[in-house]
């Protein structure tokens, strides 16, 4: 399943209603919207926390609904806080844990800190001082909770297994939220350069600009909505899968196609396996720059909004099983004994293995869709071997050469 991310933390809310409640019912782009779980892990009602003695009942039911993400611990009878030292002498005790030095703290309030917390713990482990190639992003953090948060079905209550408007994707989970960012079993990916960028410029039309962007007032403007696609091929070991995928708006460069205008930064993602190959993945993301021409009292602008057409930038994540790096060991020994010249080749392509340890090889070509277009196997151990690629078209390829010592993938140019 390939889910949306999140950004920061969001209360929902403890109304008992599916309202909106802000921030936690903004854009689910922008935040993680949390919602509180009772005494029995599921969603906070009248009846599984903060009980009022002798009435059976509680006071308050967590708000849902409104794309809220996942439910974390908001009851007085799981949640306490410490008391202010300077507060004044007799501040009652937690009426519902017998503690003298904390105090209760419920509602979404207390749920909220609970994914706070989890999520700080997925930074300090996963950073680029710990060794690792990036940072996670902040959509990475957003929709490994989601996947790792316990699952809440309750027939009778309408909880249905997977999403659901009051449990969201489920109760918070920290130690599987760990799990899921520790190599080898787990590692994120984030994306390089595409393998192919394409462009479609649209008939010049008049925008909206409901607030000042990028110096430009807020007012009505000609211009013209330029679309680029960026499409990529993603090859890892083959000991690798790929478990699922997300786009990550906070690394784009580029605006969505609604008029009016906004500048929030957005991208289109879609996520494309290959049958029976669960290491390879194609991705295309497609994004928008406007080139704004003149405004309505004839004044030239010839401006882009947000950048050129060549400074735009699509960005997705890949979540990875079993990876001990981008590419296993193995596939990087590999890289060091396989030669692919000449590159950019108009057609003819020799593949050189330095290794005399190899046995066995084959080679394997995909186009910037992911799909084989070309495939050689049993290939002698004998060293090099050439590869007519005359007849497809110009590109940028994408070579996998396969031998008993490891693989290892190739971006190759064809004129």
């Amino acid at each position: 399943m390939f889910q949306e991310p999140s950004h920061i933390r969001g209360i929902k809310g403890h109304d008992g209603n599916s309202g909106s409640n802000y921030p936690a019912s903004y854009n689910d782009d922008w935040v993680v919207s949390v919602g509180a779980s009772g005494t029995n892990g599921q969603y906070k009602s009248f009846t599984n926390g903060d009980i009022i003695p002798g009435t059976g009942m509680s006071w308050w039911e967590s708000s849902f609904g409104g794309g809220m993400d996942l439910i974390a611990p908001g009851v007085g009878e799981l949640v306490t806080s410490t008391i202010n030292p300077s507060a004044p002498v007799g501040l009652p005790s937690c009426s519902l844990t017998g503690e003298t030095m904390y105090d209760c703290f419920n509602g979404t309030s207390a749920a909220a800190p609970h994914v706070a917390g989890v999520s700080a713990l997925m930074y300090s482990l996963y950073n680029t001082n710990a060794g690792f190639a990036h940072n996670l992003a902040p959509e990475d953090v957003g929709s490994i909770l989601q996947e790792s948060a316990v699952d809440v079905v309750n027939p009778i209550l309408m909880y249905g297994a997977e999403y659901d408007e009051h449990n969201g994707w489920g109760l918070l989970e920290a130690n599987t939220s760990l799990q899921r960012i520790s190599p080898p079993d787990w590692c994120i990916f984030h994306n390089g350069a595409p393998l192919n960028t394409t462009q479609v410029i649209g008939a010049q039309q008049q925008i909206s600009l409901p607030y000042e962007i990028n110096g430009l007032v807020a007012g009505t403007y000609t211009a013209k909505r330029h679309t680029i696609t960026h499409t990529y091929t993603d090859v890892f070991g083959s000991a690798t899968t790929i478990h699922e995928g997300w786009r990550r708006n906070s690394s784009t460069i580029g605006l969505s196609a609604a008029n009016p205008v906004s500048d929030k930064m957005w991208e289109s993602v879609a996520f494309t396996s290959i049958p029976g190959a669960s290491n390879i993945m194609t991705v295309t993301a497609t994004t928008n720059t406007w080139f704004v021409m003149n405004a309505s009292n004839g004044q030239q602008i010839n401006q882009w909004l947000p950048a050129p057409p060549a400074e735009l930038k699509t960005a997705y994540s890949l979540h990875l099983q079993n990876c001990t790096s981008w590419l296993p060991t193995d596939d990087i020994a590999a890289a060091n004994f396989i030669a692919i010249s000449p590159n950019p080749t108009t057609g003819n392509l020799n593949i050189r293995i330095k290794n005399e340890q190899v046995d066995q090889a084959s080679v394997t070509v995909f186009n910037s869709m992911g799909v084989s277009v070309l495939a050689r196997s049993n290939i002698d151990g004998a060293y090099s071997t050439d590869i007519d690629l005359s007849a497809l078209p110009t590109g940028i390829y994408l070579v996998q050469v396969a031998t008993n010592l490891g693989q290892s993938s190739h971006k190759v140019i064809k004129l």
